[in-house]
């Protein structure tokens, strides 16, 4: 991303936080901490302990979800991901213990327990699923289970998917997974956004370990780059819980890694191939490929292993337009300033592999290590023809007649995009008497390295005859005919290339985190304290040259590199299509003839570089109270921020010349308080009811925080980071109706409701300053003037608010209680409405931007014998997604100026899947998208007037292969 594009990416910031001293922090965890050790409540050796494993009679494998009760006592627990259960506080004598999971046959047995025992049990369920083809049904089934059980039996609010359910979607990639999931929408760039809140206001942790951001100076994460193969789940967390990290606006994405499962040996095997029928000769094949491998070593030793290697392609055309305004003598008109059809190819290769160890010596400690790596490369292709008039218009059909300054460039763009992932985690789960304890150690490292080169070839001089009859398919027509071919297309001889742009952008981000955990049991449920230390340091790197060559590339020399001609949109041709690979090869070969102004480089580059350093102190505690039907969570999460922010400053001189950079680093510390509360209320075994209220911030971007400044002598500007920016503020307010049905199916109806505060906004003001109040313009006065308008340009929080609210609805059933045939039908469908209002510095209100009014996913599935076919639908509603500066828009208001906003049209995206069981261990699948073609249209203020941006992607997605499991 361009650092030009940094100050509107950032403008609906919301932020909030209160200060204190590190004396108060201690003091407060030191009284949290004796205040539950000592509680009154705590049980004591009169009690009864039972733990132990709740798996599948046949393969062993864990079940997470599992519902263990102790009839009359009141007494229940849930099985975590590893299968493990832990019942505290049982009073000694002999009790029926009920065991039950989804779609498995439910067990009653007979404990008998004394005064402060601790009895290791582990326990078997067995299947019942329906009868039929076993890899497909009973996967189903097995799928829809474990879905049921982690929504049913879940203390928070929050969607669940599989991995067995994303395969039958067809999806490659973390992202296209999550769009399918209430409550999610997607950017046309990929970006998630969660409950409308805002683009990446959310953290994504594996395992349930922070992932360090891949943004250019940025928190977000690139969750394109993440190949669904190496997860076994997926889970949105949309209410946070004091034991988590408050920094999540929209809520937090969790992956969960493949591990061990309870049977001697299992290998998955997965092979497949993809291809783009219209973008073929420019993309090539792309291929799939993993394994998964799990084996129970010993007893108490097994390990898991995945490796994926995924290669994907996908390209659009896309048209930009910009409009202008001119006076011909009756008034402003609209008219065209620039025309620019283009080519994109965007290619995508990733490695990675995962390892998941677990040592269980006994029923009352555990042991893992789990280490996960992920190398993705992205590399973008784009060709784009401008046609840019200059500003110099006769008539709104003509330009360039009297001046001749029309311009045609063709830009041939790369980005190589580099993205790596660390993880690695080790950790400890003890039982001492009733008391759980655990501690965690964890590194994340992320580092994302981009390199821009731009290779611009141009024609100055140029006329263009304008056709503005429709407007999105605009067209500027060469009207020098000196410059043309008997064809009509331009003169290639004509055609130069002088300079060379390069950027590149490099930033690393480790995160080091020590937690640790305690559960400690009282006569009404549970209490559970801890704390934990993260320390986290971004480095961003920025270097911007433009490369000049003394004398000129003609673009006939690059006829090597040309790839075939292609028409864009049906309308445009574009007959110079440049392989970049190729041709950025052959000029890097060529650079020692290039040279760039240093100083240049270090004005336009050293103001985005920094250092950022975060250790984030942290403790909670809460109490979980049961009473029957009705749980109750209650709780205070307390987090204080230790900051450390490195920049420069630049220096210019009334020339507007790079004169010096200095670099500066300033502290600061702030601490913030998150009460949490949350009421659980089961009617019945299939019906749950949430509601709950928190708190949550969202820490401002890197790049902002940094204490860099620049001071431009030339026009008395100053602009400068501001690293005492508050954090983002929230209140939410959440509910939430899960209803489950005998056959699995799971129905949900939620609302949501939050209160956003202290926007950050580019606040631009002028101050009449003394000599000496800012001695960088000091060297400006003299005798006859004791003060100096300067123009200071900053990011500070506003006193705005933001209302944000919606509703979610949710349904997946399979229609086994339909007669005959369509018995075997299964349906899938969620839908989400959302809306906002925040007043703006320019004293109107509109929604949040890049938050889409309703989304909606569906999908029709068919199961029978060796058959499977599914059908999805995901359609996302026209968003606001910028706001616009004061203009004029005679099309729309005449000669009145307006704010003309910046919009996305809505995207709309038709799949399906195919499954067919070759034998036992052998499946054959294929998948198809983009089969409803439609164009995106971005616009400003008007889509019929004022379309500035349509991609299109023309050519359809398959992908086949095949899967072996053993």
């Amino acid at each position: 991303m361009h650092k030009d594009t940094l100050i509107g990416l950032y403008k609906t910031r919301v932020l909030g936080h209160r200060k204190t001293d590190r004396t108060r922090l201690t003091l407060a965890i030191t009284t949290l901490t004796l205040s539950l050790l000592f509680m009154p409540y705590v049980i004591t050796a009169q009690t009864a302990t039972m733990a132990g494993k709740v798996t599948d009679e046949l393969t062993g494998e864990p079940l997470q979800g599992a519902e263990l009760t102790l009839e009359a006592t009141g007494l229940s627990a849930t099985t975590d991901r590893d299968g493990r259960y832990i019942l505290r506080n049982i009073p000694p004598d002999t009790h029926n213990l009920s065991i039950r999971f989804p779609a498995y046959v439910s067990k009653e047995m007979a404990i008998t327990v004394s005064a402060g025992e601790r009895l290791a049990q582990t326990l078997e369920l067995q299947q019942s699923f329906a009868d039929g083809d076993k890899i497909f049904v009973e996967a189903a089934q097995r799928d829809r289970a474990q879905v049921v059980a982690a929504q049913q039996h879940s203390k928070q609010i929050k969607s669940v998917v599989t991995l067995e359910q994303i395969n039958r979607w067809g999806d490659a990639s973390i992202q296209e997974a999550l769009i399918r999931i209430p409550g999610v929408q997607a950017g046309s760039q990929g970006d998630i956004n969660l409950r409308g809140a805002g683009l990446n206001r959310y953290y994504v942790t594996v395992d349930g370990q922070r992932i360090g951001s891949t943004g250019l100076g940025d928190r977000s994460v690139n969750l394109d780059m993440l190949p669904v193969d190496l997860y076994r789940e997926l889970e949105v967390i949309n209410v946070l819980s004091p034991d988590m990290d408050a920094d999540a606006i929209g809520g937090v994405i969790n992956l969960t890694t493949y591990q061990p499962v309870g049977r001697e040996r299992a290998l998955n095997v997965t092979l497949g191939g993809d291809a783009n029928a219209q973008y073929f000769d420019f993309t090539g094949p792309g291929n799939r490929a993993s394994i998964r491998y799990s084996e129970t070593l010993t007893d108490e030793l097994a390990l898991a292993v995945n490796l994926s290697h995924q290669l994907t392609h996908q390209s659009w055309e896309r048209l930009e337009i910009d409009y202008d305004v001119a006076d011909f003598g009756n008034g402003p008109v609209d008219v065209v300033e620039r025309v620019a059809p283009g080519l994109h190819n965007d290619s995508r290769r990733s490695v990675g592999g995962g390892l998941h160890l677990t040592y269980q010596p006994s029923d009352w400690a555990t042991y893992h290590l789990r280490s996960l790596i992920n190398s993705n490369n992205r590399l973008v292709n784009i060709n784009i023809d401008n046609y840019t008039a200059n500003g110099d218009w006769i008539n709104p059909e003509s330009t360039g007649l009297l001046g001749n300054q029309g311009e045609y460039r063709h830009e041939a763009q790369q980005e190589d995009i580099s993205i790596q992932n660390l993880i690695f985690q080790g950790g400890a789960n003890y039982l001492f008497n009733s008391i759980q304890f655990r501690v965690n150690m964890e590194w994340s490292q992320s580092q994302i390295e981009k390199k821009s080169f731009v290779f611009p070839f141009t024609l100055d001089g140029m006329n263009f005859d304008i056709d503005m009859n429709d407007r999105s398919r605009t067209q500027m027509n060469v009207a020098s005919p000196h410059f043309l071919m008997d064809d009509g297309s331009i003169d290639r001889r004509f055609i130069n290339m002088a300079s060379l742009d390069r950027i590149y952008d490099d930033h690393v981000d480790n995160i080091y985190l020590v937690r640790m955990d305690v559960d400690i049991p009282h006569k009404l449920g549970t209490l559970q304290w801890g704390s934990n230390v993260k320390m986290m340091n971004k480095t961003g790197e920025f270097d911007e040259r433009n490369l000049t060559y003394a004398g000129r590339y003609n673009m006939s020399r690059f006829a090597a590199f040309e790839q075939r001609d292609i028409s864009i949109l049906n309308k445009y041709t574009m007959p110079w299509l440049i392989e970049q690979n190729g041709a950025r090869n052959f000029l890097e070969a060529q650079l020692p003839k290039f040279s760039f102004d240093e100083d240049l480089n270090r004005k336009i580059s050293d103001i985005w570089n920094y250092q950022s350093y975060e250790n984030i102190y942290s403790g909670y505690g809460m109490a979980n109270f049961e009473r029957g039907n009705i749980l109750l969570r209650g709780g205070m999460r307390i987090e204080h921020t230790v900051a450390k922010y490195e920049g420069s400053e630049i220096s210019l001189d009334e020339m507007d010349s790079y004169v010096s950079s200095l670099p500066v680093n300033k502290r600061n510390s702030y601490t913030h308080l998150f009460p949490n509360t949350q009421i659980l209320f089961s009617p019945g075994n299939l019906t749950n009811i949430l509601l709950a209220y928190s708190r949550s911030i969202e820490r401002p971007p890197f790049q902002m925080l940094a204490p860099f400044e620049i001071v431009n002598l030339q026009d008395t500007t100053l602009f400068r980071g501001n690293m005492e920016l508050e954090p983002v503020s929230s209140n939410n307010l959440d509910f939430k109706v899960n209803r489950h049905t005998a056959s699995l199916g799971v129905l949900s109806i939620g609302l949501f409701y939050k209160d956003l505060q202290n926007f950050v906004t580019l606040q631009q003001q002028i101050i009449q300053a003394e000599k000496g109040q800012f001695r960088e313009f000091d060297s400006l006065f003299n005798e006859q003037e004791d003060e100096l308008s300067i123009h200071e340009s900053s990011f500070n929080n506003s006193d705005d608010t933001a209302t944000l609210y919606g509703a979610e609805f949710s349904w997946r059933q399979h229609l086994s209680f339909l007669p005959g045939f369509l018995s075997n039908f299964g349906t899938f469908v969620n839908y989400t409405w959302t809306d906002s209002f925040y007043k703006t510095d320019r004293q109107d209100e509109v929604e949040i931007p890049w938050q889409s009014p309703q989304v909606v996913n569906a999908a029709v599935e068919y199961t029978q014998n060796r058959f499977y076919i599914q059908v999805s639908y995901n359609r996302t509603a026209s968003f606001l997604s910028n706001l616009g500066q004061s203009g004029l828009a005679p099309s729309l208001y005449g000669s009145e100026s307006t704010f003309l906003d910046q919009y996305q049209d809505g995207h709309t995206d038709l799949s399906a899947s195919f499954r067919f069981r070759i034998s036992d261990q052998f499946r054959f699948w294929a998948d198809a998208s983009n089969l409803w073609r439609r164009e995106r249209i971005g616009y400003q203020g008007s889509r019929d007037n004022y379309p500035s941006q349509i991609d299109y992607n023309g050519g359809r997605n398959f992908r086949i292969g095949i899967r072996f499991d053993l």
